[in-house]
């Protein structure tokens, strides 16, 4: 089975998306936030199943890129790759979910829930820091379909 048979949902996620990533402490103040440009493929051909490319800039002018490749094997898309080991699943067809860690903080565990709308063109993310199973971080990020 492909990654568009057993998680159709993710089909949903491709294409560009622009956001805004507000992190929060665990109290609720923002700590920083910073605009977004993510595009999400399910490629046909190649290594991967699930490549996302993200590139984050700050309004001091700072600007960051990452490309978070994965694979589709028993039913889950799975990450290991030289930012972060995790796994992704489909928790309804509009939500995805992904845990995750990233190895330049590897005692914080991640959890994010994305969740698209009826239209396909907005999306809602949400992630959770967890460090030994308490939340020290929120990050809300939202979203607007701006390509294909």
């Amino acid at each position: 089975m492909t990654i568009a048979e057993h998680l159709p949902g993710f089909l949903r996620q491709q294409g560009f998306w622009d956001g805004e990533y507000r992190h929060l402490d665990a109290k609720g103040k923002i700590i920083d936030r910073h605009h977004s440009t993510v595009e999400v493929r399910l490629p046909k051909d190649g290594p991967w199943d699930y490549v996302q490319k993200n590139r984050w800039v700050w309004p001091d002018g700072r600007s960051k890129y990452a490309e978070l490749p994965g694979t589709f094997r028993e039913g889950r898309v799975h990450f290991d790759n030289d930012i972060l080991t995790g796994v992704a699943w489909q928790g309804a067809p509009n939500i995805a979910l992904f845990t995750w860690i990233r190895h330049d903080n590897p005692d914080v565990e991640l959890f994010e829930m994305v969740v698209i709308n009826d239209y396909d063109d907005r999306r809602s993310r949400t992630w959770h820091w967890l460090e030994d199973g308490v939340c020290v971080r929120r990050t809300l990020i939202d979203e607007i379909k701006v390509g294909p």
